[in-house]
């Protein structure tokens, strides 16, 4: 964000760069949270729903009422927590007619994608420090960056949660697919040789 907001809109825009940082942790929050409604529309548990969507949305408002007064940050970070707690909150709800642990199994579903960005962020960060003291071109910044906060998270996930990880390369290949890379890959090769069909 450091990067990317002064270049992309311009250096008015540099005040938005921690809001946005925080926002990212709300985003996550309300990424997870959107599962649980499925889950609880599947169970058909529409009261349940709706209580639950009319308490997020009060407690966002008051919150954002009262910090308003100290900038966009606190409103920001207000956001950011009150979507975390109604996380945790959703998943207590969803597991209410069950014996499973709220707290364990929400965990055990945001535990990939946590760890494997705190991977992300140990080369990513550094990598975005040394590029910016270096003076490298912003859009080279960027690609570079990306690119290895990119190999650090799948590598991560790889390494720590290989359910998840198989589970995202399907997903992946159905979004895109790139059974063309390896024919391409083969017909670029030297010493390649079309293999001639069975008669």
């Amino acid at each position: 964000a450091p990067v990317l907001i002064p270049w992309f809109l311009g250096p008015d825009w540099a005040p938005v760069v921690v809001p946005t940082q925080i926002l990212a942790i709300g985003g996550a929050s309300t990424l997870v949270i959107d599962t649980a409604g499925v889950a609880l529309a599947a169970a058909g548990r529409s009261r349940a729903m709706l209580g639950f969507g009319a308490a997020h949305f009060v407690a966002y408002a008051v919150a954002v009422w009262f910090v308003s007064p100290l900038g966009i940050s606190a409103v920001a970070m207000s956001a950011a927590v009150v979507h975390t707690a109604f996380l945790v909150v959703s998943y207590v709800l969803m597991l209410s007619r069950t014996k499973e642990p709220a707290l364990r199994h929400l965990w055990t579903d945001v535990a990939p994608a946590t760890i494997a960005s705190l991977g992300l962020a140990a080369v990513a960060v550094p990598a975005s420090l040394a590029l910016s003291a270096a003076h490298t071109p912003v859009l080279v910044q960027l690609m570079a960056v990306g690119l290895a906060g990119g190999t650090a998270y799948l590598v991560s996930l790889r390494i720590g949660f290989p359910g998840p990880a198989r589970e995202l390369h399907r997903t992946m290949a159905r979004i895109v697919p790139l059974d063309w890379i390896p024919a391409i890959w083969r017909r670029l090769t030297p010493g390649f040789v079309r293999a001639e069909p069975d008669v």
